[in-house]
């Protein structure tokens, strides 16, 4: 289309599928057609013919009527400068000419939607909710620009910050900026982001001494849901960023001390965060590092978990590990030592362990574990129910942390050379995609469905999934 601008280690070997996938050999029709010639062969002929017949069927029609897997397509290729940025925005592969100072969308197959101008040199990712995609100019004051995703035609704006995008509410922050975020977290609006209404206005009061403002955080593609002003006995009054509605908890685990007041070694700054799976809220805090080389802290951290409407704990638990607690499918993953504990939501109990310290994600049937630590590098696939690992990739890294059924893993080969992999969640294999050129592991991206890498001609190269038939 015409550009109009818009003024504003090692692959594992393939694993044999699991016997209770394969479909019988010869299939049913095959084998009554086959009967007559069925019993104890008499002659030569009747074991060739037999034998002819069979492999007519598994080299014709056997794998004509096997389903075939998921797999990748691709590249499509998309142009671009090589100075270029790039994020996925749903469908689309939006590149930013910082140059040129242009936002471009193109289609997975590598064909421009639309392009509009911007006037700053450096963009996104910016997130896509409600149909737009949500742009933040450096102007002041702070401005939100909503642009149509299909058309690239501005839709809305509003002054203030995008504070946060909280499950399809874009959540604006106004006033002063607070110090320690270096963002506005207590003057916030909620917008509706299809047409730009306000939905909701509240303000946290100004702190007093010794009280935090805690952002309490989704996970994979929600942001934040919450945000809290927590008191130093231990209550909180929370906001519900969805819905602009109050509510109070308490026994919130006490944040660690002011940064200037930790001096000594092992004692840097600790933290105090929140986090939401499912329906539960997660607040882990702890109030110092380990010292450098240790494996846990001195002292433990504290994880306590709040129900949907409950003011009180659900549960306490004590850590003995810096890491935080995260959301494995519908279970909560915490680092303990060199194993992880897979914890019951609702009850805080311990029901199994995953010999691996660092699971990011996962379903009910499969959960991800990733270490990136200097040259120890693995990326590794376990049974979410046995925890067993299924298979582990060194020196592979991992382009994105949330959990997909297929997901893209890279290899640096020798010099600028790349490998890329898509990683099967179902059975741990990792089948290759192709090579590229590149300066590092961050010249990749990827969304739930897609993967693309920007190489060293300039041009971005989209692999896209296409599901099993």
């Amino acid at each position: 289309m015409a550009e109009t601008l818009i003024e504003l280690g090692e692959l594992d070997r393939e694993d044999p599928p699991p016997a209770d996938r394969r479909r019988p050999w010869p299939p049913p029709w095959l084998r009554l057609w086959l009967r007559p010639w069925q019993g104890p062969p008499n002659t030569r002929l009747r074991t060739a013919l037999v034998v002819a017949v069979v492999a007519f069927a598994a080299l014709v029609i056997g794998p004509a009527t096997l389903p075939l897997p998921a797999r990748f397509d691709g590249p499509s290729r998309i142009p671009g400068s090589g100075a270029d940025e790039f994020f996925f925005a749903g469908d689309l592969v939006v590149v930013h000419s910082g140059n040129e100072r242009v936002l471009r969308a193109y289609g997975l197959d590598g064909t421009l939607r639309w392009a509009t101008a911007v006037p700053f040199q450096r963009a996104g990712p910016y997130p896509v909710v409600g149909g737009v995609l949500l742009v933040v100019t450096p102007t002041r004051p702070d401005e939100v620009v909503a642009l149509d995703l299909a058309t690239g035609q501005v839709r809305w704006t509003v002054d203030g910050d995008l504070s946060a995008v909280a499950e399809g509410v874009v959540v604006v922050g106004r006033g002063p900026v607070e110090l320690e975020t270096n963002i506005r977290i207590r003057n916030l609006t909620g917008i509706d982001p299809a047409t730009g209404r306000e939905l909701w206005h509240e303000v946290i009061p100004p702190l007093a001494a010794g009280e935090r403002i805690l952002r309490v955080s989704g996970f994979g593609s929600v942001r934040d849901v919450a945000r809290a002003r927590v008191r130093t006995d231990g209550t909180a009054d929370v906001l519900d960023l969805r819905a602009g509605t109050w509510s109070t908890i308490t026994g919130v685990p006490p944040a660690p001390s002011p940064w200037e007041e930790q001096v000594q070694p092992g004692t840097a700054a600790g933290y105090q965060v929140g986090i939401r799976a499912g329906d539960i809220t997660l607040v882990f805090a702890v109030g110092s590092e380990p010292a450098e080389g240790a494996a846990n802290i001195a002292q433990p951290g504290t994880l306590v978990a709040y129900g949907p409407g409950a003011g009180a704990p659900r549960w306490v638990r004590l850590t003995g590990t810096w890491a935080p607690a995260l959301p494995c499918g519908p279970w909560v993953c915490l680092a303990d030592g060199a194993k992880s504990q897979v914890l019951d939501p609702a009850t805080g109990a311990e029901l199994r362990r995953v010999g691996w310290p660092h699971v990011l994600s996962g379903n009910d049937r499969r959960l991800l574990g990733y270490t990136d630590a200097d040259t120890d590098l693995d990326v590794a696939v376990f049974d979410a129910v046995t925890g067993r690992a299924l298979s582990h990739h060194r020196g592979w890294h991992l382009v994105n942390q949330n959990y997909s059924d297929w997901t893209p893993i890279i290899h640096r080969d020798r010099g600028l050379t790349w490998t890329i992999a898509a990683l099967s969640m179902e059975t741990g294999t990792a089948y290759p995609l192709g090579t590229f050129e590149a300066a590092g592991e961050r010249s990749c991206q990827s969304s739930a469905t897609h993967v693309a890498c920007s190489v060293r001609s300039g041009e971005i190269m989209v692999w896209r999934h296409v599901p099993s038939r």
